[in-house]
């Protein structure tokens, strides 16, 4: 079994990460806290530094990307590609108020068409440059019922791996999660599985 550290923004940066790493051994991966770039794949310098410091502490970690334009998604790869990044993971999972309204995490399962698109246009730029995308998502906006129609839309592309917190939207950090529907989707998964939530 594998062991991956999931982010929590304001807390887990890199010194964060890397004294964990020191306490307790054993994490296979470490995803960053989201990076949000801007419609022209700009963001905050703080992140590079971040970054940067984790790859001289030689931690295997995976920088996450929160955004519904595909073009700054690829910007922000191709920049931390620069860096000696391999895989991004997109997240499809946040549910604050203020980043679904924008129609990004899990904003962006209200609309599977404009998801779709997206991915297609991502992943044409990710087999161009040689870089791995996964994917953290929530199991619906309003149902954990919606996910057989997103996990078919996942399944037509790549994925180096899908994360799935098993609840919806609605639900954010209280509802039960949905341990059923979770174990269902594994068995339509073509690319390795992670569990999140709880």
């Amino acid at each position: 079994m594998e062991f991956l550290f999931a982010p929590m923004e304001g807390i887990t940066f890199a010194l964060f990460r890397q004294i964990h790493h020191m306490m307790f051994p054993g994490i296979t991966e470490y995803y960053t806290p989201f990076i949000a770039p801007d419609s022209e794949g700009s963001f905050k310098p703080k992140y590079l530094r971040d970054l940067t410091s984790d790859r001289s502490a030689n931690l295997s970690v995976i920088p996450q990307i929160l955004a519904n334009n595909a073009t700054a998604f690829s910007i922000t790869a191709g920049k931390l590609q620069a860096l000696g990044f391999t895989e991004f993971n997109l997240n499809a999972g946040c549910p604050s108020g203020t980043v679904f309204a924008k129609h990004k995490g899990a904003g962006m399962l209200a609309d599977l068409p404009s998801l779709d698109a997206f991915l297609d246009q991502v992943f044409s730029e990710s087999e161009q440059k040689g870089y791995r995308i996964s994917i953290k998502t929530r199991m619906g906006v309003h149902s954990t019922q919606e996910f057989p129609a997103i996990l078919e839309l996942y399944s037509r592309y790549p994925l180096s791996r899908l994360i799935i917190h098993a609840r919806d939207r609605d639900g954010q950090y209280q509802s039960e999660p949905d341990i059923p529907g979770f174990s269902e989707a594994l068995k339509n998964c073509s690319c390795p599985v992670s569990y999140n939530g709880n």
